[in-house]
């Protein structure tokens, strides 16, 4: 433990680790499998980075999301650690090169997404490594119990077999009991061993819930009266942009953020937030997840989330550094039902599966036996008009079909402008030796991106832009034309997902999908949508408690600072204030007139304390 705190002050600047990081690394390090339960903030990666940093070999990451992955492998990289990711958009070539450096560069951790296991070039590789730790980030999407199921997350399997050796670490932020075990049973680690399981209470964070008809006025008056920065949380990319304008509107410092904004944007806006010269960020839940910043002030749910998990991972970004903070949710009954409705949506019938299934061969004109392995850009809006079906209906079904491991779905992808020449360099002669912007392109584009004759390049239209003082918009204006002219191959960043087929196309009627399952997973969602609302419709027991129970633990006394506790407080110093005024008699106006709280709360609890035989009337008078 002494080396361990020796990397954390090298590589880190900290002096020490927290008690639940100190116990994971130490059952690590005694060569224990071991299920971490740490919080949102908990320093999670910092878990399994020093025990890999102590021994020979490389980790092998598994992790859902490629911004999650290219977040920890540049922040690995600026501390000096060697990192490597494989994400999608990258060619066969690139793969090959990370790969390799990976069994021979000494580099420490690589990254991959759980549908990487399965390809033959990256197995290959896998099983020549000297692999020390096999880690499972997100492990909660392994398990059907899970709010996030991920069924390619079973490939971890193959991995093991490979790696017999190699313990496994696996962390998460929002697990039930049962969640725990079924990782345990899924990783087939349960003859050895160990969890090590985080409080889920926050002290620091106060839970607050607002019922409001006029959800953009109550969040214009909380947001000014907050201090600090803060995340407000929306449910799509539109009312991103419609709840920034209008609290810009309102003087409010704020941007906004999701997965389809250029990656440049994203980083820009993420700048901003990090250094606070932007107060709010009102974004999809894309935004928080691998950035790292400790003063968050507060979080704010304008939409229901569907669970406890995701809600308690996303308001658990507030506060990290140890500092009050608030956690608030704005909802409506529009809200729930809506939550209601998607349930029915999440789970469509197998008929309607097997038709989505059948009409994505035909959209990608792929006959029965093909496609295995494709990866194919996939627009769900256009798909959904072609074939006459609702976008979410369609959304859902590739989710079935994802977790009956027939195709899977990307995260968006993020890849750069891609560039090819389509003829020698010779016959490019009359254009390099004009003096105008075509040549000046296409000259410096040869010089700064080799090998562009034989397979499409990565470019980047900014970094092109800087080099020769031009604006992006030429550059790529530019591109266009010497595409326009057959010189250039030029494919443009493409925003929507991969869909990739992990099997060969069946026909339509051949597929099995389990409804058994189906019916599963929609019960295990029904549960958790009620632990959701439980959550927000409860307004008298403590609020923190509530989320404490769902995550099975057991808290020794109320909070004592969320909304319902302190509106109790409030409750008991009213009515011992109106017992201390009715020693003596009086009239229900002269209580109120020498009542220091609101009228309507005077009057409610005078009226309780009645009911309850606390106070006694005689005519209009009124004493305890």
């Amino acid at each position: 433990m002494d080396t361990a705190l020796q990397i954390l002050k090298e590589h880190w600047g900290y002096d020490s680790l927290r008690p639940d990081q100190e116990q994971v690394i130490g059952s690590v390090i005694g060569g224990n499998n071991t299920i971490a339960l740490l919080p949102t903030g908990g320093g999670k990666s910092i878990a399994f980075q020093i025990p890999s940093l102590l021994k020979e070999g490389i980790s092998v990451v598994i992790s859902p999301l490629i911004a999650l992955m290219n977040d920890q492998v540049s922040s690995l990289k600026k501390r000096g650690i060697k990192a490597e990711m494989i994400s999608s958009g990258m060619s066969p070539k690139q793969i090959e090169i990370v790969l390799a450096n990976c069994q021979y560069g000494k580099v420490k951790f690589l990254y991959l997404s759980p549908e990487r296991i399965n390809s033959i070039m990256v197995k290959s590789r896998l099983a020549q490594m000297n692999v020390n730790y096999l880690v499972v980030d997100e492990a909660h999407c392994i398990s059907a119990w899970g709010h996030d199921f991920r069924p390619a997350y079973h490939n971890l399997l193959s991995l093991r077999e490979m790696h017999p050796e190699a313990p496994i670490i696996a962390l998460t932020a929002t697990a039930t009991k049962k969640v725990i075990e079924d990782i345990i049973d899924q990783l087939e680690i349960k003859d050895n061993h160990k969890v090590i399981r985080s409080s889920f209470e926050r002290r620091n964070i106060t839970y607050r819930v607002f019922r409001s008809e006029n959800k953009i006025n109550e969040l214009k008056h909380l947001v000014k009266k907050l201090d600090g920065s803060g995340i407000i949380y929306v449910r799509s990319r539109k009312k991103t942009a419609d709840y920034q304008k209008k609290l810009a509107q309102a003087g409010l410092s704020v941007e906004y953020y999701h997965a389809g904004l250029e990656m440049k944007e994203r980083r820009e806006v993420e700048k901003r937030w990090l250094k606070n010269e932007t107060k709010v960020v009102v974004s999809t839940n894309a935004f928080g997840m691998g950035i790292d910043k400790s003063e968050v002030n507060f979080v704010i749910h304008m939409d229901v989330p569907s669970n406890m998990e995701e809600y308690y991972q996303e308001s658990g970004r507030a506060g990290r550094n140890g500092n009050p903070a608030n956690a608030i949710i704005l909802f409506n009954q529009e809200d729930i039902e809506y939550q209601k409705m998607m349930l029915q949506h999440r789970f469509p019938n197998s008929d309607l599966i097997k038709d989505v299934y059948t009409n994505l061969g035909n959209y990608f004109q792929f006959g029965a036996g093909g496609g295995k392995g494709k990866g194919l850009v996939f627009d769900v809006h256009k798909f959904a008009r072609k074939f006459k079906y609702e976008a979410l209906l369609v959304h859902h079904a590739i989710k079935i079909l994802e977790s009956e491991e027939y195709l899977f779905l990307s995260e968006n992808n993020l890849r750069s402008s891609k560039l090819m020449m389509l003829v020698d360099r010779y016959q490019l002669r009359d254009i390099l030796d004009k003096e105008n912007i075509l040549s000046k392109v296409l000259a410096f584009t040869l010089r700064s991106y080799t090998g562009i004759f034989n397979e499409p390049k990565n470019i980047s239209e900014s970094y092109i832009a800087d080099k020769l003082d031009i604006t992006e918009f030429r550059v790529k204006n530019t591109l266009q034309i010497l595409e326009s002219k057959y010189i250039v191959q030029y494919q443009t960043p493409s925003f929507h997902p991969i869909l990739i087929y992990t099997k060969e196309r069946l026909p339509g009627k051949s597929l099995e999908i389990s409804s058994k399952s189906i019916n599963q997973r929609k019960y295990n969602a029904t549960q958790q949508l009620n632990g959701m609302l439980d959550f927000i419709l409860e307004d008298d027991n403590c609020r923190t408690n509530i989320a404490l129970f769902y995550f099975d633990e057991t808290p020794a006394t109320d909070c004592g600072h969320c909304d319902n506790c302190l509106k109790k407080q409030k409750d008991r110093n009213i009515n011992e204030t109106i017992l201390a005024l009715t020693k003596e008699e009086k009239t229900l106006q002269e209580i109120i007139s020498a009542s220091r709280f609101e009228k309507e709360a005077t009057i409610q609890a005078v009226r309780m304390l009645l009911d309850e035989d606390k106070l006694t009337r005689n005519g209009n008078k009124i004493r305890s």
